[in-house]
């Protein structure tokens, strides 16, 4: 009785965000039958002749409470589903007024695992997943394999999410991309392109459509291949990890390095800073810069 009462409360205020009143109208009825009590008892009547041995039956009533039951249970499954925010999108639909923060989404189909990220409410009309963060240098980007396909680094400061979350998810839609940096001076540029998707397994191999934007197109061609200080892979006689101090699709080697030291400005040593060349070229670290996606 107990769960059926946790049950209804919980299908009502479901149907009090989603407005459904047949799932409050269900659990209502269902509800009530649980509650009905018997009449009042009649004489006894006379005793009968013994019968055949008794065998185990369910009622129209037994059969119709479970099946309302089930009835009820497969609805609040699916209306607790449609609450969950499956992108960035989502959650900016939801809550109109914020700007950006950390939020559990489920983009899996079926999903019920959630995924915490942080989304980008505002640039470009919002909705953006942000998968890289550089600010102030407080994370090491000069990391292995593991640590790059599982993500590092705290949402709320600067981080990876992972490749194996990147290619689980860019690969249930299509997604665009956008690159957003800002230098110490204060100058502002980005570079967007119309698809973005990483591949499975042993290379996380990068895929990007055309290029618009500020910024300059920073991303090396289709293809390239994720490398590590301790996995290289990259198209270069030289290991570019090595060289340029981050974890990234290096060919030979990089117009861009999101994932280079954070010197913090100028500095002498060649193109291992926060880079995005064709924005203030090899020798100047970046202040911020945030890699994102969306779903088209």
């Amino acid at each position: 009785m107990c769960m059926i009462t946790t049950i209804k409360r919980k299908v009502q205020s479901v149907c009090k965000d989603l407005g459904e009143t047949g799932l409050e109208q269900l659990a209502t009825e269902l509800h009530k039958r649980l509650n009905q009590t018997e009449g009042p008892r009649g004489f006894p009547g006379p005793k009968g002749d013994k019968g055949d041995a008794a065998e185990q039956c369910e009622c129209d009533s037994e059969t119709e409470l479970r099946n309302a039951m089930q009835q009820l249970q497969e609805r609040l499954a699916k209306a607790e589903a449609s609450l969950r925010p499956k992108s960035c999108q989502d959650v900016a639909f939801n809550h109109p007024n914020d700007t950006g923060g950390v939020y559990t989404i489920y983009p899996l189909t079926g999903g019920r695992q959630g995924i915490k990220v942080y989304c980008d409410l505002v640039t470009d009309g919002g909705g953006w997943l942000v998968f890289q963060k550089r600010k102030d240098g407080s994370e090491n980007f000069n990391r292995g394999w593991v640590d790059y396909v599982n993500g590092f680094g705290k949402l709320d400061g600067e981080f990876w999410l992972g490749l194996e979350k990147l290619h689980l998810i860019t690969n249930s839609g299509d997604y665009e991309m956008r690159v957003d940096m800002e230098d110490f001076e204060d100058t502002k540029a980005y570079a967007y392109y119309g698809k973005f998707s990483v591949g499975s397994g042993t290379d996380y191999s990068l895929t990007q459509g055309s290029y618009s934007g500020l910024a300059g197109d920073g991303l090396k061609p289709t293809g390239a291949r994720f490398s590590t200080k301790d996995r290289d892979q990259d198209t270069s006689s030289d290991n570019c990890v090595q060289l340029f101090k981050g974890g990234w699709w290096f060919t030979r080697c990089h117009d861009g390095n999101p994932n280079g030291y954070y010197y913090g400005g100028a500095h002498d040593s060649y193109a291992d800073g926060v880079c995005w060349a064709p924005f203030r070229g090899y020798y100047y670290s970046l202040k911020t810069m945030e890699l994102k996606i969306r779903k088209k």
